[in-house]
């Protein structure tokens, strides 16, 4: 399979599982990475993605976990450029004035430490 037919199969898997019946949202953001021994898993996108989604060995050693893993960011990266789009939101506009309110000013604010 192609790399993008990869990717769009991802992100078709990943929407297919945030979809269904009892997911909790955001269970994911107090994860610890114990799926196999926590008692919410079944409740959880992010779970239910590690046992049914193939990927390779997790070890930064492996070129295909890296490959795969690389994968995996473009595709939740594309899932919420499109989400973003769909309400409305230009990312590159909020980047940019993210860098204008932050990075400028620290950049000034150490310019007259000097």
């Amino acid at each position: 399979m192609s790399k993008s037919g990869e990717l769009d199969n991802y992100k078709l898997k990943i929407m297919e599982i945030a979809g269904r019946a009892g997911i909790i949202t955001g269970i994911h953001n107090y994860c610890d990475r114990w799926c196999e021994r926590c008692a919410f898993v079944s409740h959880c996108s992010v779970g239910i993605a590690e046992f049914e989604t193939d990927g390779p060995r997790r070890d930064m050693l492996n070129k295909e976990f890296r490959e795969h893993l690389s994968m995996v960011f473009q595709a939740n990266y594309e899932l919420i450029a499109e989400s973003a789009r769909e309400m409305g939101i230009d990312l590159d506009e909020a980047v940019n004035e993210y860098v204008k309110k932050t990075v400028y000013q620290e950049i000034g604010n150490f310019k007259a430490d000097q």
